[in-house]
């Protein structure tokens, strides 16, 4: 009698603990825009990225940024991920929400009437005029990379205020150390996909 026992070959990867990189829209890679309130049916084609209250003076913003890079490290650990926009233009000290996108957007279409909504949000201080501010991330990209959400980037917007704003550089401007950027401390998997092998004894 021939039995056939299935044989599981595990790879084990060589990576190092603790792995660190940072992404960044290029203009090229992913997508980043803002939606306007006053305007919600035109797409914006900005040099910069806009969140704003509905009381700013060109009304209420959302902010979208998008790292499709980050599929690249699908089942990787996440020890800390940080968003980080450079704030280039502030209202005033306030509060703002980010949570990741329930529903792909594009932005050369994306308006107003059109842009999705969050799985889940929390509220975060933003910081004052030219000075990073570092976001928190790190469950949102991990529900990425674990395929509990889909990599849809991120949506920053108001936390009911008046007239809270902070605006950013996009990926499209020229100078590459203004630009949002992805902070991501991750351990790659241990172990990498499987294959089977068989073992055939009589």
């Amino acid at each position: 009698m021939r039995l056939t026992i299935p044989l599981l070959i595990v790879v084990f990867a060589c990576a190092a603990l603790g792995d660190t990189v940072t992404l960044q829209p290029d203009g090229a890679l992913s997508n980043d825009t803002h939606t306007s309130q006053e305007h919600p049916d035109t797409p914006t084609d900005d040099l910069f990225l806009c969140v704003a209250a509905p009381g700013y003076a060109d009304g209420a913003h959302c902010m979208f940024i998008e790292f499709t890079e980050l599929d690249a490290y699908m089942g990787a650990t996440v020890n800390e991920a940080k968003l980080c926009i450079f704030a280039e233009h502030v209202m005033s000290p306030g509060t703002l929400q980010i949570g990741p996108c329930d529903a792909a957007w594009d932005e050369a279409t994306l308006t107003w009437n059109t842009m999705p909504g969050v799985h889940a949000s929390y509220q975060f201080e933003y910081v004052t005029i030219y000075r990073w501010q570092e976001i928190d991330v790190t469950g949102f990209v991990q529900n990425m990379l674990d395929g509990v959400y889909e990599n849809h980037g991120f949506c920053l917007f108001d936390n009911g205020g008046v007239d809270e704003m902070l605006s950013t550089q996009s990926g499209e401007t020229d100078d590459a150390d203004y630009r949002p950027k992805l902070e991501l401390d991750y351990t790659p998997s241990a172990v990498e996909p499987a294959s089977w092998g068989t073992i055939k004894t009589l």
